[in-house]
């Protein structure tokens, strides 16, 4: 609420509270005005007794409220009469009870959980980004303010963290399973195929390149008596086979091929189950992740990769805005059709409000008993009347009425007995 705003219902409130203040004191003059008139009117009628018990208990009524009511705020008729201006009076003692009223009933984790759930933030944060509009609205401020928060981060407490994080979470994998696997995929990928059906031809290459030599080999192992043509044609026969062979293998459903492939998958199961392998592996991870070199290399990753997206946001705001909406919308379309993943991003609001709210409610207590203090006391009990004090006039009104009513039963009751 802005602050004319806030004049404007006070004024608002001031003129209510005044109009039935007047009522209520217009209500208790009229009541006075009937008992001294009632004592002008001849003795004669009955009903004159009723009349006179009736304005006189409504006074009584009236006046007795009237000094409750005002008791609240203020000494009633500046008197320093005990046990009033309570409110005033007892500032200190209220604002520590507000406190503590708002800390047990209002912040208590159990109670804040619960509203938190029925709130259902995920659900909200589903529908909220699901409109366009406002995934651009969070993606540009994104792209707008990331810069400056890149270029704010301490350089030596997020190296450190990175740092932490990567070896904590290096040495808790294990190495053995993870390059299974990454083998594994290598051998079933196109890319491997293609990188034999390379070799193979690099070999074949290197054989042509290299036929007088393969000539010289023969010929220096043949024995002397046998004659040079007899070497040449059985090193050709030779080279011939090995090309023919070459080419065979070029084929996938080759059988050597084949026996080849499964040989490597034989390999990489003897590779993933062995004990040997996952010792040297550990020794071997433990060696680099402690290593004063490993920590620098991780730490110059975080570097790199924050100056790669200061560049990028810098460089073309509006594509990596574009490219945000589109995660965020992504995201939206996820959380709307997996329950699974709504409920969990509420999880862990609820635990996220609750370790955050636990250790400083306390805290909020006792900011609002110090509020409360420093309140002028003049200035806390306006406040509170404008607040409360019309509903409070009504006790006035009620009361000057019930009496009244009392008056005439117990007048009504005293004539028959």
């Amino acid at each position: 609420m802005s602050p004319a705003e806030s004049d404007s219902s006070d004024v608002e409130q001031q003129r209510r509270l005044r109009r039935h203040k007047l009522f209520a004191a217009a209500l208790l003059v009229a009541m006075a005005a009937v008992f001294v008139a009632s004592h002008w009117l001849p003795p004669g009628p009955w009903w004159v007794g009723y009349i006179q018990a009736a304005a006189e208990a409504g006074v009584v009524g009236g006046l007795a409220d009237w000094f409750a009511v005002t008791a609240l705020f203020r000494h009633p008729m500046g008197l320093p009469i005990p046990h009033t201006a309570i409110l005033p009076n007892n500032k200190k003692r209220i604002g520590e009870g507000l406190g503590r009223f708002v800390e047990h009933n209002f912040l208590a984790p159990d109670l804040v959980a619960g509203k938190i759930r029925a709130m259902d933030p995920a659900a909200r944060l589903t529908r909220w980004l699901s409109r366009r509009r406002n995934a651009d609205r969070v993606a540009d401020w994104l792209a707008f303010v990331l810069p400056g928060v890149l270029r704010g981060i301490d350089d030596v407490e997020v190296r450190v963290l990175v740092e932490r994080a990567a070896v904590a979470g290096l040495g808790s994998r294990r190495l053995q399973p993870l390059l299974a696997q990454a083998m594994r995929a290598v051998a079933a990928s196109p890319a491997y195929q293609d990188l034999l059906d390379r070799l193979l031809a690099i070999g074949r290459d290197v054989l042509r390149e290299n036929e007088d030599w393969v000539l010289a080999q023969v010929s220096e192992r043949s024995r002397w008596w046998v004659p040079q043509r007899v070497d040449r044609r059985l090193a050709e026969t030779l080279l011939a086979s090995v090309e023919d062979l070459l080419d065979s293998l070029a084929r996938p459903d080759h059988p050597i091929r084949r026996d080849f492939d499964a040989a490597l998958a034989g390999a990489i199961d003897r590779f993933e189950v062995s004990p040997r392998v996952r010792s040297e592996l550990e020794v071997l991870k433990t060696q680099w992740l402690t290593h004063p070199t490993t920590a620098a290399a991780l730490g110059d990753l975080w570097d790199e990769l924050r100056e790669a997206l200061i560049n990028a946001l810098e460089r073309d705001r509006p594509a990596v805005a574009r490219s945000l909406t589109q995660g965020l919308r992504r995201l939206a379309v996820r959380l709307r059709a997996d329950p699974g993943a709504r409920e969990n991003l509420n999880t862990r609001v609820e635990a996220f409000v609750a370790r955050a709210l636990v250790p400083i409610r306390g805290e909020i207590g006792a900011f609002i008993a110090q509020v409360v203090d420093r309140w002028d006391s003049r200035t806390m009990s306006r406040r509170l009347e404008l607040a409360v004090g019309r509903d409070l006039q009504y006790i006035r009104i009620n009361g000057t009425l019930v009496g009244a009513l009392v008056g005439a039963g117990l007048h009504a009751l005293t004539h028959f007995l």
